[in-house]
């Protein structure tokens, strides 16, 4: 007779999203070094945890002209062939916050313009939307036009002292 756990406990030094832990942080490195030797301008890469750290990446791009950002989207998906979307955003959103992300969605991108379909592609056999890994990838463009209009510059709040003001409870 073996021993038997009612509770047992599982203790790692790597807490945390699964995959990314184990995939998302060397991808994110590899893809980054990878992108930014073709694409110049490259910030940053972020594979989200909502993508399982592992189908979906955002890349942060100081864009100075038109189309880095679709270059920069097709490069990433070559660096990483499992990803199914890329999201390519300004220097100026947050990747790591898929609020920020939303938000340049929602202001930035034009779906009739700024949609890149790769169909019947090579993804990862593991992603149940893929037919034994054959899928379609796609690809969004959340970057202002370049050189930015001034009506696509984001508003900054005013910093508050809040020592300046007597606040009553």
């Amino acid at each position: 007779m073996g021993c038997y756990y009612t509770n047992p406990i599982w203790h790692t030094i790597v807490p945390g999203q699964e995959v990314y832990n184990a995939v998302g942080l060397v991808a994110e490195a590899s893809i980054f070094r990878l992108v930014s030797r073709q694409i110049p301008g490259v910030l940053a890469v972020y594979l989200s945890y909502g993508g399982c750290g592992f189908y979906h990446a955002v890349v942060q791009l100081r864009k100075h002209t038109e189309g880095l950002q679709r270059n920069a989207i097709l490069a990433t998906f070559g660096a990483f062939p499992s990803l199914k979307q890329v999201t390519v955003v300004d220097e100026d959103v947050d990747i790591y916050d898929p609020q920020d992300v939303e938000w340049a969605l929602a202001t930035r991108f034009r779906p009739d313009l700024d949609i890149i379909l790769i169909p019947e592609a090579r993804g990862h056999e593991l992603n149940p939307s893929t037919d034994g890994g054959i899928g379609c990838k796609i690809g969004l463009d959340a970057t202002a036009p370049s050189p930015r209009p001034s009506h696509f510059e984001r508003v900054a709040f005013q910093p508050v002292d809040l020592a300046q003001y007597e606040i009553e409870e």
